[in-house]
């Protein structure tokens, strides 16, 4: 049998009621329909594999779960919902005799044989809440760990919030959860690039953004260049994105060299070049210079007087 009150929209809170008791059911419905300041829509989940299909689905806000029930108890559900890692909060109304079961974990609770509608409707929004703010926070910690970069939620002192596995990663951190609480300036090697990190926390405070470079230094002592930029992010709190920019350096630098070495090649080449047509001018002034001389030579009066036949003087 299925109880269900009329959703109001998305603004309706969508409950998934595990119990056994059609009675206690009715209750709960009497109390939920007397609140008007929020609109509630319950599911009736009658036995244990109804009840496991309703919390699979993912559809609802709540679950509120009776601690016995049937031939499973509620323990059972809680050890299946974390087991399956099911994200759909969990109050479990129990008696008073069985709230402390240290089989319920941490599972929030309320007295089932004296519960009012202010204390349901109280846990209800408090669990909801929470869990909305969780999921929220899931969200933004993935788009973080998804990023390239290194980011890093800092507040106003300079002291890391949370940051993602890339900023974990380049300062070879394990986790990302080690980095909580550090000091900004740690990430900056020597006096002047951790002062200069300070100034520019300053600066995006004042002007809303600061960015350019400095030098990082890594757990194990390696400092290496890197661009940063800090921006606020509301509350108090900036967000801090760096990147390792050795490798885009060494790639500079190797450009750097290649041109340097073109660049002498074709100086070297021009001045052969023009070395080439001096000595080509020579070589062509040089060959007809001696062109000109043999045809004197051949011509002259050196060599008429060279074909005159010479006396012999007598003894």
């Amino acid at each position: 049998m299925n109880i269900d009150l009329e959703d109001k929209g998305s603004s309706s809170i969508r409950i998934l009621f595990v119990e056994d008791d059609r009675d206690y059911v009715l209750t709960i419905k009497t109390l939920l329909s007397g609140i008007n300041r929020t609109k509630y829509v319950i599911r009736w989940a009658p036995d244990y594999l109804c009840a496991l299909d309703e919390l699979r689905s993912g559809r609802y806000d709540i679950c509120l779960l009776n601690f016995r029930f049937g031939d499973f108890d509620g323990p059972s559900i809680l050890e299946y919902a974390d087991e399956h890692r099911l994200t759909t909060p969990i109050i479990v109304m129990a008696c008073r005799d069985e709230v402390d079961t240290p089989s319920l974990g941490t599972a929030d609770r309320i007295y089932r044989d004296e519960v009012c509608a202010e204390a349901l409707e109280q846990s209800i929004l408090s669990a909801v809440q929470r869990s909305r703010s969780e999921k929220k926070t899931a969200r933004h910690v993935a788009a973080m760990d998804a990023a390239m970069d290194g980011l890093a939620i800092i507040d106003k002192s300079g002291y890391v919030v949370s940051a993602n596995k890339s900023m974990a990663s380049m300062y070879l951190f394990d986790e990302p959860a080690q980095l909580e609480g550090v000091d900004l300036s740690a990430f900056f090697a020597g006096e002047y690039s951790r002062k200069l990190a300070r100034s520019a926390l300053a600066e995006a405070g004042r002007s809303g953004r600061w960015s350019g470079e400095g030098r990082g230094v890594r757990l194990n002592g390696d400092t290496f260049p890197k661009e940063f930029a800090i921006s606020p992010v509301g509350d108090g709190q900036f967000a801090l994105v760096e990147r390792d920019i050795s490798e885009s350096q060494d790639l500079q630098e190797q450009l750097f060299q290649t041109q340097r070495v073109e660049g002498i090649g074709q100086m070297t080449g021009g001045i052969i070049h023009d070395f080439n047509n001096l000595l080509s001018a020579v070589l062509g002034y040089s060959q007809l210079g001696l062109l000109k001389l043999r045809e004197a030579i051949l011509s002259g009066p050196i060599l008429k007087r060279s074909k005159k036949p010479r006396s012999v003087p007598l003894c």
